[in-house]
């Protein structure tokens, strides 16, 4: 095969990658905010957020789970806004940010109910003294010998009907629950992702098996080349117990991946922002790149180098208001991997790679960068 031919074939397998099998999860609208909500100062174990004001014509609605998180997408045009108001159960919350316009955006919300003050028991009123009774005059006088004395009758006992009824106490206001709201799939897997980071980072794998032969080989083939490059004491034995522990088992959203692809997610993780996962924001992130969802880190050396990536391959700028652009910037800055692969997509991406990079694929930026030739749907 000629150079002019194979060069061709090479640009002809780019672009049949125009309309690829398989799209990332990226958002449908660029704003989708999610984060802890605290109701006098405990996590909300369940209830509604609204989200109302700025270009929203009518009130947007996310349930919170029973983590006390929530997640929400809002359209693009309220970026910046300062007018959004949030409820919570029908009171208004306090936001701990406003709309900057990242694709994701962590803000949490406490609400601080307003009390009821009781009102002072009503003072019992005064008695009405009883009339008194008059004295026996001389002739009815038992001592006069003139008549017999009769004392005054016994009153008699109120009947049901005039008896005064005692009123019951006023229940106490309950604020109704919204039940059956629906949410979007994107949200219910933002929301199954918060949860399941809380799970990593705290090491709580429930009633799992444990596969101690497993670990110990997730450790020697996987976790020494991810610490490789990384301080002294960068991670604490907690730390590199939860990495090893969600290579091996994965996530509910994660298992799907295998132990191998796992381990590259975090190697993505660390390639953009030069650490592994730590804290639960941090595998928040790792497993949203793990499904294909935008980090809500940001790394901009990471996105400044994928951006000269794609311009080697496309031959031009990228252009981040084209979602297509956007999405494949993005995956080479940090990895999403693809809801489900297509093979030949990725031969073909592999062939593009080697013949405008010059290189045959090996890190992790690398593979990164030809899942974004695969998957993304960005045209040369």
């Amino acid at each position: 095969m000629t150079k002019k031919l194979k060069r061709l074939v090479v640009i002809a397998a780019i672009l049949a990658l125009v309309f690829p099998t398989t799209i990332f999860a990226a958002p449908t609208t660029p704003l989708l905010i999610y984060g802890s909500v605290t109701i006098d100062g405990q996590l909300a174990s369940g209830g509604t957020v609204l989200i109302s004001g700025g270009e929203i014509t009518s009130a947007l609605s996310a349930t919170i789970n029973n983590s006390g998180k929530y997640s929400i997408a809002i359209p693009s045009e309220n970026a910046g806004s300062t007018t959004l108001v949030y409820e919570v159960n029908g009171n208004v919350a306090v936001a701990s940010a406003g709309i900057t316009g990242a694709p994701t955006q962590e803000i949490n919300l406490s609400v601080t109910v307003p009390v009821t003050p009781t009102p002072p028991p009503t003072p019992p009123s005064t008695p009405t003294p009883a009339p008194a009774t008059p004295a026996p005059s001389s002739s009815s006088s038992p001592s006069s010998g003139g008549g017999t004395y009769t004392p005054p009758a016994a009153p008699s006992t109120p009947s049901a009907s005039q008896t005064t009824p005692t009123v019951p106490p006023t229940p106490p206001t309950v604020t109704p629950q919204v039940l059956g709201v629906k949410i979007s799939a994107a949200e219910a897997q933002v929301n199954k992702i918060l949860g399941e980071a809380g799970l990593v980072s705290a090491r709580n794998w429930g009633s799992i098996v444990r596969e101690v032969a497993q670990e110990k080989n997730t450790e020697k083939k996987y976790l020494q080349t991810l610490i490789k490059g990384l301080k002294a004491g960068a991670l604490t034995d907690e730390q590199k117990s939860a990495l090893i522990e969600f290579i091996t088992y994965g996530t509910e959203t994660t298992k799907v991946l295998g132990a191998g692809e796992r381990a590259g997610t975090a190697n993505s993780y660390k390639a953009a922002f030069g650490k592994l996962p730590k804290t639960e924001a941090d595998w928040a992130d790792a497993i949203k790149i793990a499904n294909g969802r935008w980090p809500n880190q940001r790394s901009a050396t990471a996105e400044t180098g994928a951006k000269t990536s794609f311009k080697k391959i496309y031959g031009r700028e990228a252009n981040m208001e084209n979602q297509n652009d956007n999405a494949a910037v993005t995956v080479m800055a940090y990895g999403l991997r693809p809801s489900q692969r297509n093979l030949n997509s990725e031969k073909a991406a592999i062939l593009a790679f080697k013949y405008f990079l010059k290189r045959t694929p090996t890190t992790a930026v690398d593979w990164d960068i030809v899942r974004a030739i695969a998957y993304s749907g960005a045209k040369r």
